[in-house]
């Protein structure tokens, strides 16, 4: 279901009748072999709840301690009071860097959860729902894991029991590591010295790290609208992994609609232990609850999956009592407090290079004023005021896209649409973007067409923005993706248009490959359900507020 934008989807209010309880005996199996690799053995613990004969079998946690890739140890795990709670909790050992670089360590992480899988019933616990957590290191591949789901080159085949699933079920990150390429930019002085791990986790030499390594170890690069749900803690004072870190894959898995959601710990540092007690553990605990195996029964998969509301110019179009003038700050704070998801507007540019926020080319029918925007300088137009819908002025100046960024930064997704002539100054725009560090808050929308444009810029170093094209057919969906890795892709859907098969094929090679697809839908609430159906994730309408009621209602109502 759809919601306003935040750095946290909130969970449902689930309680914890189990804080109350008292803390059980578990047994421990210890040095549990789960692989061989160059004649060292990697090695687990299990921990498991006490249990009667007539309990069911506990779901299982497992945990991936931190220790910058170089050292740490799987005793003694944080969160081995959860057998208290009826969970199974397995902590894990990897390789460190000084054995292997990256992926070696996720390959092993990977072994594991199949390992455990293939001997559930052997140890007893379940093997269809399993959740996954670590700390610092362990942080970011539990996130990875999360993450890189059917990732062959992240698979690997370390332990066997490749016909068992690596994948997880739920995420608990604790102040990990997220985006390596992010580091860099922001934290230098770890990213590319021995300070960090990371850097001979990544094959770092002489204060370089490969970029290509950067984008290859980091979970924000894997993130997909089929992610499990994520819980992250980070503390405020944390020098060794700057906050950035969370909140940018908050933000990526907002962005593929995702659950996710961010606790920020007032006033904690790295590790320190505040993350695993009183109210932060209850709250990983809610989390484990209320995303475990027992609570999705009662739900359709294609009712649960989230949809976004994308308004189109802001739910403009359909604002009858003149609340706010089209393309303006008045309209972007109304479309927030409705909830939508996405703020659809369209960018011009001034005769002084200013990109402002205009549908038409000229500025007769939104203004009081006449004349083309590409031939007035930003002076000019902030001179004039907006018109309502009715036609009559209102109050409102002319707003730059900077400031409508700006306005909504952080509370609702950007989908600026590039009108005519704005690709001819890209670079200027993904420069914007990336000033206001907006890259995974913002689409850029532009044509099929517009696609050797902007890999050229690309190549000549300009700002990596996200962009959403707009496609036709299954080759251009298939072209995009190879050639730009996007979040999002847009597969046309003209009033009227049935879900021809062709369309289809491209909705499912889309979702296939972890992109979020988007469609524009009109007034046909039973093909808004089959598209939903269908894995369609982002619904761009002029009726937000019809959509956004059907959603709640298909929710709600879902079998």
């Amino acid at each position: 279901m759809a919601s306003s934008f935040s750095l946290a989807i909130v969970l449902s209010s689930f309680v914890v009748a189990a804080q109350a309880q008292q803390k059980t005996p578990a047994t421990v199996k210890r040095d549990l072999v789960y692989a061989s690799v160059s004649g060292k053995k990697l090695k687990l613990d299990l921990h498991l709840p006490a249990t009667t004969a007539t309990d069911r079998k506990p779901p299982l946690y497992v945990w991936i301690h931190g220790g910058a890739w170089r050292e740490g140890s799987r005793t003694n795990p944080r969160p081995a009071n959860l057998t208290s709670h009826r969970f199974a909790v397995a902590s894990i050992s990897y390789r460190f860097t000084e054995d292997a670089i990256f992926p070696a360590q996720i390959h092993d992480c990977k072994a594991a959860i199949r390992w455990l899988r293939a001997n559930a019933n052997r140890h007893g616990y379940r093997a269809d729902w399993i959740a996954v957590g670590g700390g610092s290191a362990g942080g970011h591949l539990a996130m990875l894991l999360g993450t890189s789901g059917g990732v062959a080159e992240l698979e690997g085949t370390v332990g066997g029991n490749l016909e068992h699933s690596s994948r997880v079920q739920a995420v608990i990150d604790y102040f990990g590591p997220s985006d390596f390429e992010l580091r860099g930019k922001t934290q230098p002085d770890r990213a590319y010295t021995d300070k960090s791990g990371s850097f001979a986790l990544l094959g770092g030499r002489s204060g370089k790290v490969p970029l290509k390594m950067e984008r290859f170890a980091s979970p924000a690069t894997y993130v997909s609208p089929d992610d499990p749900p994520l819980l992250i803690f980070h503390g405020t004072a944390d020098k060794v992994v700057l906050p950035d870190q969370s909140e940018h894959i908050a933000r990526r898995y907002q962005a593929s609609g995702l659950t996710a959601q961010l606790v920020m710990v007032e006033g904690a540092g790295h590790g320190d232990k505040a993350f695993f007690q009183g109210k932060n553990f209850e709250t990983a605990l809610r989390f484990l609850q209320s995303h475990g195996p027992d609570q999705d029964t009662n739900k359709s998969d294609a009712a649960k999956k989230p949809v976004l509301v994308a308004a189109h110019r802001g739910g403009y179009a359909h604002d009858k009592r003149n609340k706010a003038p089209e393309n303006s700050i008045a309209n972007l704070k109304l479309a927030i407090s409705k909830g939508y998801d996405v703020y659809e507007t369209d960018i011009q540019r001034t005769s002084d290079g200013v990109f402002v926020i205009m549908h038409d080319a000229t500025i007769e029918r939104e203004t009081n004023g006449q004349g083309a925007v590409s031939q007035m300088t930003l002076a000019e137009l902030k001179r004039l005021r907006k018109r309502y819908r009715d036609g009559s002025v209102s109050d409102e100046s002319i707003a730059t896209l900077e400031e409508l960024l700006t306005a909504g930064k952080q509370r609702i997704l950007f989908k600026p649409d590039l009108k005519p002539g704005v690709i001819d100054h890209f670079t200027e725009l993904a420069a914007l973007v990336d000033r206001l560090k907006m890259n995974d808050q913002v689409f850029l929308r532009t044509g099929f067409k517009d696609a050797d444009r902007i890999a050229s810029c690309f190549d000549d170093g300009c700002p990596r923005v996200e962009i959403m094209f707009k496609t036709n057919n299954v080759a251009q969906v298939k072209a995009v993706i190879d050639r730009f890795k996007p979040a999002t892709i847009q597969i046309n859907l003209a009033k009227g248009e049935s879900i021809s098969e062709r369309k289809q094929e491209a909705i499912r090679h889309a979702t296939s490959r972890g992109v979020m697809v988007e469609t524009h839908v009109y007034r046909d609430s039973a093909q808004w359900q089959q598209l939903q159906e269908l894995g369609v994730r982002m619904f761009h309408t002029t009726e937000p507020d019809r959509v956004l009621e059907f959603l709640r209602k298909r929710s709600a109502t879902a079998p």
